[in-house]
Parts: C-alpha cells; sequence; structure tokens
C-alpha cells in the first residue's frame, strides 16, 4: 500500500552563492522510505539536470495529520521557507514566525516619510520604527543632500508623487543614475518627468517584445509578397550568450532587465550591471527573487533566448510578484507564447512555424 512522503532537496552554501541553487521539496506516493528517497531522486534530476553539478542533501520523512506538505508531483521553491527540518523528531515542522512589535505599516505613513523611506532604503517592505525614523533625516537635518533634492522632487511632482511605492522605486532608481551628486530638485523634477515620458510611451505601443521567430515570420511574409522569387535567408536576429547559462547567470539576466530606464537585451551598460549588482541582487529585492523563484519551476527554463528573458521581465505588471499565483500564470503563459529558445533563434529557417510544441509537450509531461 503506498504511503505519502515528503521530500526535500537542500543545496548547500557553494551552490546557493555560485549557482543561485534554492531548496525545493515535493510528496511522491512510495511504499516505503527507501523506495520513496530513490523516487525522489531521479524526480529530481530528472526536474532540475543542473542539479548534478551542485551538493545537495535530500530529506525524506512519512507524511504524518497535521504536518504541512507540498502538493503531491508539484515542485514548491517555497515549502522549506516556511518549513524546517526537525533533526529530533525527523520531521518537517513550521517556521515559528519572529514576532516584530517595531515594525510599522508602511502604507499608513504620510507621502513625505513614505519618499524619504524610498529614497534612503530602496524598499517599502518590512519597515521598522527604526527605519522611519532614519528616513525623515530628510525631511530634516539632511533635507540639503542630493537624497533630500530627490524626496523635494517627488513631493513637487504630482503624477510621480502619486504612484505606487513599486514604481516610485523605479523613477528613484533612474534619477540616482541620470543626476549626478549635488543636484538640486528642480533638475531632479525635469529629469523624473522625462522618465515618466519614457515609460508612457513604452506602455502605449502593444505587443512591444516579439520573440526572434514571429520577427521571422514577419520578414518572411514581407519578403514573400514583394519578391516571392527570392531566396529567404535563414534568420541571424537572436543573441547568442557568449556563457554557458546557469540559475546564476539568469538570476543577473533577471536583475539587469529591471533596470527602469531605456535597455537592450544583449548590451548591457557598465552602469546597469552596477546597478543591478548593488541595488538589486545585493539587496535581494523582492520582485526580482520571486521572478526568480518562479522560473525554478519552469521547464527548460535556462534554454530561453535573452530576448524571451527581457521581454518577459519588461512586459510584467510591475506589482505582479505580489500575487505568487498570478506570477506563476503569467510566466508560464508567457514562456509558451512568446518563449524562444536559444538554440531555437540558431538554427530555425525564417519559414518554418514557432515550435511552442516542445515546451507544450514538456508541460505536459510534467
Amino acid at each position: 500500500m503506498s504511503k505519502v512522503f515528503i521530500c526535500a532537496a537542500i543545496p548547500d552554501e557553494q551552490a546557493i552563492k555560485e549557482e543561485g541553487a534554492v531548496a525545493v521539496a515535493t510528496a511522491i506516493e512510495a511504499g516505503d522510505e527507501r523506495r520513496a528517497r530513490a523516487k525522489f531522486t531521479w524526480q529530481f534530476l530528472e526536474q532540475y539536470p543542473a542539479a548534478q553539478d551542485c551538493a545537495y542533501k535530500f530529506l525524506v520523512c512519512e507524511d504524518k495529520p497535521g504536518m504541512p506538505r507540498p502538493a503531491i508531483d508539484s515542485w514548491d521553491t517555497e515549502y522549506m521557507q516556511e518549513n524546517r527540518w526537525d533533526e529530533e523528531s525527523a520531521s518537517f515542522i513550521p517556521v515559528e514566525p519572529e514576532s516584530d512589535p517595531i515594525n510599522v505599516n508602511f502604507d499608513k505613513l504620510s507621502l513625505e516619510v513614505q519618499n524619504a523611506v524610498l529614497v534612503k532604503f530602496g524598499t517599502c517592505e518590512n519597515i521598522t520604527v527604526d527605519m522611519a525614523i532614519d528616513a525623515q533625516e530628510l525631511l530634516q537635518e539632511d533635507v540639503a543632500t542630493f537624497d533630500g533634492h530627490i524626496v523635494e522632487a517627488l513631493m513637487k511632482t504630482p503624477e510621480i508623487n502619486a504612484m505606487y511605492p513599486e514604481r516610485k522605486l523605479f523613477a528613484i532608481g533612474w534619477v540616482k543614475h541620470k543626476c549626478k551628486p549635488g543636484t538640486k530638485w528642480p533638475e531632479i523634477q525635469a529629469e523624473l518627468r522625462n522618465w515618466k515620458k519614457r515609460q508612457d510611451a513604452e506602455r502605449k505601443e502593444t505587443g512591444k517584445y516579439t520573440s526572434v521567430v514571429d520577427l521571422a515570420r514577419a520578414k518572411a511574409n514581407r519578403q514573400h509578397t514583394e519578391n516571392p522569387a527570392e531566396k529567404i535567408p535563414p534568420v541571424t536576429a537572436a543573441i547568442h550568450r557568449e556563457y554557458k547559462q546557469t540559475w546564476k547567470t539568469l538570476d543577473r539576466e533577471l536583475a539587469y532587465y529591471l533596470w527602469p530606464g531605456d535597455a537592450d537585451a544583449g548590451n548591457i551598460d557598465g552602469s546597469i550591471l552596477r546597478w543591478a549588482k548593488n541595488e538589486v541582487i545585493a539587496r535581494d529585492r523582492e520582485d526580482w527573487k520571486r521572478i526568480s523563484a518562479s522560473m525554478r519551476k519552469q521547464p527548460d527554463a535556462l534554454r530561453y533566448s535573452r530576448q524571451t528573458i527581457f521581454g518577459l521581465v519588461r512586459e510584467r505588471p510591475i506589482d505582479i510578484h505580489k500575487d505568487p499565483v498570478a506570477l506563476n500564470k503569467y510566466i508560464t503563459e508567457y514562456l509558451t507564447t512568446k518563449g524562444v529558445f536559444e538554440d531555437e533563434g540558431r538554427n530555425q529557417s525564417a519559414t518554418e512555424p514557432p515550435r511552442k510544441s516542445w515546451r507544450l509537450n514538456s508541460l505536459r509531461k510534467r
């Protein structure tokens, strides 16, 4: 008779640091723990073939009444964030939430203090009383500093000041990149308005990102109409990586493309690289972290082209990361309808239809 077992794969510190590996858990049915462990190991390596190059610890225990567990045959990257392995009972138990009475509700702060927090700390989440007090220095003794002038510019630009905090963070990141330290609020305000014009122009364009294959088909149709006898050349538009794609390099690409201003999928400016490293990765920014976790649930995630990853990040609704279900649905649908494998862009003829069947078949198998 089959039983249900909870199984988890925990990467070591080196795999986390160098490859961006994350813990993943699932529940499977098996006759006993030995068979469950063997089945889990096989399924895990099939789902995450790159994990063979990393060190993982496999934990397995029988499901018990009242014990939290992931869904059967799912791959849950959040389970080990909410639960931990208890050596004494040899089972998984919930992580006790840390009581933190000094946290404040960001939404209940005044707009001026909210802006100061955004400028000083670059986040609107997990704000403590001390952080709110420190940020208010930008409204008092530090009002004449560069950050103080950014706060003032935000307050004096209604169309920016009315935005959601997450979108304001993009605007703040933009002006910190474009304006030199010492710039005063009128110049900062002008740059904020320039940023908004760029954003509005981008959003007016429908379907701004088009896959390599779609571009090739459109080009082929035009050439066929203009000169049907002319031979159509193969696609050469794909941007090919000069490095092996790993979870670590994928995380870097996701961070690059979160840049709030203009960006090129294949030519990342040095200032954007530094911004991504210092403002996104080092700060473990919430949207980046959640997109990264969701990508790890996608079949063949490391095979997608840079244009695909670029479009996925740039076209997403700004605050979709706050709803994990909606985020997973968006990413799955985007990759299914617009995703192009890197080798697909290289090898496919311009007259061939998109080979989305690979992706759909892969999803059905999972």
